[in-house]
């Protein structure tokens, strides 16, 4: 495969990549966590799937992504995998919203979507920021007899390159001063398996989050920080409300100075 205009190539495939269709909708479920209530049932073209053990599943093997109402790619990974029919396939034990696509995660898949077994038959290719945003022509060739090649067009969305969605977000009110204490940890793209540390690594600085506060569907205020928590003062709370609120809806981001506003996480304040 390559660019259309500089011909240079960017990948070389050695076998076809396995592919299927979904044979019964897949339903949204939240990500890093295992979902045995869903199951994919597909169809495969080639591809023999097998089942494995869940440590195997939880170190990056059996991944298949499939694609999403929104347009969007989940990365999925499985543990279960059944034979139920000629070439259709049940998978069970599912790690959902893998490979930084939790936020895909959290929509449905109908009948008829693409899935794609992530084998040694998929690859990725580098682009640069300024890619983002843009249609890329790509020509892909199948063997060296094929001097013309089939070119193709593909639209990279920059949401691939913004900040992933932050997790465990908590919110309390403090019994002394009336203040909600906002707290969450942000997620790297990168180099985040290690357990040696306190915190990932930051891969977009200088660090910075943004904190969104609803009043049912209206946005009433907005507060940045550099750090991972914020604190919602009473007087805040009373300008904000009128009074002091039992329950709302906030939203926490985390910015990149390059690509903006990161991928949102959504939490509940209750009292």
């Amino acid at each position: 495969m390559a660019f259309t205009d500089t011909n240079s190539v960017v990948a070389r495939l050695n076998q076809p990549a396995g592919i299927g269709t979904l044979e019964v909708a897949l339903r949204a479920a939240k990500s890093a966590l295992w979902d045995k209530t869903n199951s994919i049932q597909l169809s495969m073209t080639t591809e023999h799937l097998a089942s494995i053990s869940q440590l195997q599943a939880l170190n990056g093997n059996n991944r298949i992504a499939v694609q999403k109402d929104n347009g969007e790619w989940e990365v999925i990974g499985f543990a279960n995998a059944e034979l139920i029919a000629n070439s259709q396939y049940q998978l069970g034990s599912l790690l959902r919203g893998q490979n930084g696509t939790m936020d895909a995660a959290g929509y449905d898949a109908s009948v008829g979507n693409l899935a794609i077994l992530m084998s040694g038959a998929v690859q990725e290719i580098e682009i640069s920021n300024d890619q983002l945003e843009e249609d890329l022509q790509l020509t892909s060739f199948a063997g060296s007899s094929d001097l013309t090649g089939t070119s193709n067009l593909f639209s990279i969305n920059q949401n691939l390159a913004k900040p992933l969605s932050p997790v465990h977000l908590k919110a309390s009110r403090n019994n002394i001063d009336q203040g909600i204490l906002f707290d969450w940890k942000r997620v790297t793209q990168i180099g985040g398996d290690s357990w040696t540390g306190s915190e990932v690594p930051l891969d977009f600085g200088p660090e910075e989050y943004l904190l969104s506060i609803f009043d049912g569907a209206t946005l009433v205020r907005q507060i940045t920080s550099s750090i991972s928590s914020v604190t919602y003062s009473l007087a805040d709370q009373t300008a904000d409300f009128g009074s002091l609120p039992a329950t709302f809806i906030f939203n926490v981001s985390q910015v990149s100075a390059v690509h903006g506003l990161g991928n949102v996480a959504s939490g509940v304040f209750s009292i």
